[in-house]
């Protein structure tokens, strides 16, 4: 049955050229916005978790702190499920860290006698919504004279990354509606060209899968197809894209992933063959249910 659903599959396509061309090229121009919009989510949202990983939580230490206690603070930090790293940044680290960023300005470095500096701990954090926690966990230790927490970037980030994420949703979810509503109507039209056919085909016993299935297959192929088609386009244009949107989110540090793509074409692929396959369903199904009431 197999054989005879594909080699029925490809004949009507070849027979319906144009019918199958607008099925394609319409559901290739949906799956490019989308693979588009993909993109710039996928790419936004690392260069969002770039800006996370660098959240960091500050705590100077009180002059005259033991290496003991340092070591015990460094390790309870460290020992925490919510802390990444924790750097120690000594007197003279911090001094030094001061005098190459005001390098420019030796007026301002002559007038520093002693180092006024103290030493502290930079501890960066596996998620930036755990500064507070951390920050107060710092605050109660006796060897800190004082924490520096950013809670506005912070929280700034953390809807950030949350808002790209539920728009790049939203969007990829209504994208593949439509997909699916333009091969389930396209794939009714070819089923209503051929009714006579399929008649013919119940009326000598046919199953219902056995009528089924070379328009599953053929939604199938023409998701496949459309979805190559965008797959090259957006291929062809990443490494233009990404320039663009690095002009366009400057504060953003923006990857080249190179595993992107590869996950692109079998995620559009998955779309693509999912809904041509859904669409031929529903639209079958629409046209047997009124025979076998």
């Amino acid at each position: 049955m197999l054989r005879f659903a594909s080699t029925y599959a490809l004949q009507t396509m070849r027979r319906n050229a144009l019918m199958t061309s607008v099925a394609i090229g319409t559901t290739a121009v949906l799956l490019l916005v989308l693979s588009t919009i993909a993109v710039i989510v996928v790419s936004i949202d690392a260069g969002v978790q770039a800006l996370q990983s660098r959240v960091n939580v500050i705590a100077y230490l009180k002059d005259g702190t033991s290496p003991a206690a340092l070591s015990a603070l460094e390790s309870e930090m460290r020992s925490r499920p919510d802390v990444a790293v924790v750097t120690y940044i000594s007197k003279d680290e911090a001094l030094k860290r001061l005098q190459k960023q005001f390098a420019s300005h030796p007026g301002l470095l002559g007038a520093i006698k002693d180092n006024p500096l103290p030493a502290s701990l930079d501890v960066r954090l596996v998620h930036p919504s755990a500064a507070t926690d951390v920050g107060k966990a710092l605050q109660a230790q006796p060897s800190i004279s004082d924490v520096i927490i950013n809670e506005d970037v912070v929280n700034r980030l953390v809807t950030a990354g949350r808002f790209v994420r539920l728009v790049g949703a939203v969007m990829v979810i209504g994208l593949s509606v439509a997909v699916i509503f333009i091969m389930t109507n396209v794939s009714r039209l070819a089923i209503f060209t051929r009714r006579a056919e399929i008649e013919v085909m119940r009326l000598v016993g046919a199953s219902e899968w056995f009528v089924r299935w070379p328009f599953v297959l053929e939604g199938a192929l023409c998701g496949a197809a459309a979805s190559l088609s965008s797959f090259l386009i957006v291929a062809a244009g990443y490494h233009s894209l990404i320039p663009v949107l690095r002009g366009s989110f400057a504060f953003l540090s923006l990857p080249v992933d190179p595993l992107l793509l590869p996950k692109l074409l079998l995620l559009g692929l998955l779309i693509g063959v999912g809904v041509g396959v859904l669409g031929s369903l529903i639209a079958v199904r629409r046209f047997w249910e009124p025979a076998t009431s």
